[in-house]
């Protein structure tokens, strides 16, 4: 009988150190996703800033080059009609300010 009572005090004890030894697990588990989300916070801001940084490196040379190009290619599709001229460098304009914003 003796031997009985010292194998179940064994196995009572192993088992409370499995359970231990899971809740840390948990715990390690569940730090690195906060972790993780942290991470993930950090690189959409800097790809915010990046994107506005890209949109403030267009000089108004820049500017008016792409809105000339975008009229010419309103100018081109309408036939080359001379009295459409000021209609597509206006369109144009609004087109390369809805890009850069």
């Amino acid at each position: 009988m003796a031997k009985e009572k010292i194998s179940k005090k064994k196995k009572s004890t192993t088992g409370k150190k499995k359970t231990a030894k899971k809740k840390v697990s948990k715990k390690k588990a569940t730090t690195k996703q906060a972790v993780k989300k942290k991470a993930t916070k950090k690189t959409a801001k800097s790809k915010k800033a990046n994107t506005e940084t890209q949109r403030a490196e267009v000089s108004p040379a820049e500017r008016e080059q792409m809105i000339a190009v975008a009229a010419y290619y309103r100018w081109e599709q309408s036939g080359f009609i001379a009295e459409l001229e000021i209609e597509h460098w206006l369109q144009a304009e609004q087109d390369i300010e809805v890009l850069l914003k």
